[in-house]
């Protein structure tokens, strides 16, 4: 189902109503729901597109992130809150297909792209700091860039993430040891897992000290996968239930005898 939202329509949606045509629009495409909500914004002005993302349950919000990236990006990116943001992020696994389920390094690779996307942005870097921060209380959501970054060499030194103000160069702007290798002397390919890291590193130096110490525990990249999807599953259970972490849907079931 594509909607061409025209201006006269926009105007005559309460931000409610446009919350309940973007979950329409995203079970059969989340780039149409967020060309709807750009069409929207254009209409009716950033503001009033932030509150429908407010009334948008997240895990539509996941399915119309994950379908877009920094090629083609969705407003959401940019006017989602940090808070709601750390939510999509956390259950934006569920939406995984089959054959990225079924295999890790397609979905490492999904993970990359993903993140990509979501950090890659430069327009508000208060923003990204602060998401970034939330992030990093997330178990949830570092084991998720923990399987973006799978496969990643961390050669800085134990304390890099200490980076100094002054220094000025790109190893001292990113946190990494001059000495440790000659490939870091350049500006990492975009789209890698180093640029990645780099873009992490550069705003929150102690969340990338906690992905470079999960990435050094060498962890089974089909655990890591499936581990990650399970926490979405999770995720979504206590959104939909209230369930607590730690708690099952069987908890709420007695045995049959």
């Amino acid at each position: 189902m594509k909607v061409t939202l025209t201006n006269e329509k926009a105007l005559a949606l309460s931000t409610q109503d446009m919350a309940n045509m973007i979950v329409a629009l995203a079970e059969q495409s989340g780039k149409n729901a967020g060309t709807a909500l750009e069409d929207y914004a254009s209409a009716r002005g950033d503001g009033l597109a932030r509150e429908v993302l407010r009334q948008t349950d997240p895990l539509v919000l996941a399915k119309i992130l994950g379908e877009h990236d920094y090629t083609i990006p969705s407003i959401a990116s940019w006017l989602i809150t940090p808070e709601i943001l750390r939510d999509v992020i956390e259950i934006q696994p569920i939406h995984w297909e089959t054959s990225i389920r079924e295999d890790p390094d397609a979905a490492s690779q999904y993970a990359l792209e993903f993140f990509t996307y979501i950090f890659g942005r430069e327009d508000d870097a208060d923003q990204l700091a602060e998401l970034m921060e939330i992030i990093s209380h997330s178990d949830s959501g570092i084991m998720y860039l923990h399987l973006a970054l799978y496969g990643l060499e961390i050669m800085h030194t134990a304390n890099a993430e200490a980076r100094s103000e002054t220094e000025d160069t790109e190893d001292g702007l990113y946190g990494y040891d001059p000495g440790a290798d000659q490939a870091y002397a350049e500006a990492p390919e975009p789209g890698s897992r180093e640029y990645l890291y780099h873009l992490i590193n550069g705003q929150h130096p102690t969340l990338a000290k906690i992905l470079a110490d999960a990435i050094k525990s060498r962890k089974s990249i089909f655990g890591l996968a499936d581990e990650v999807f399970a926490n979405a599953q999770n995720k979504l259970e206590q959104r939909v239930t209230g369930l607590q972490p730690g708690e099952s849907l069987d908890d709420f079931f007695a045995p049959l005898d």
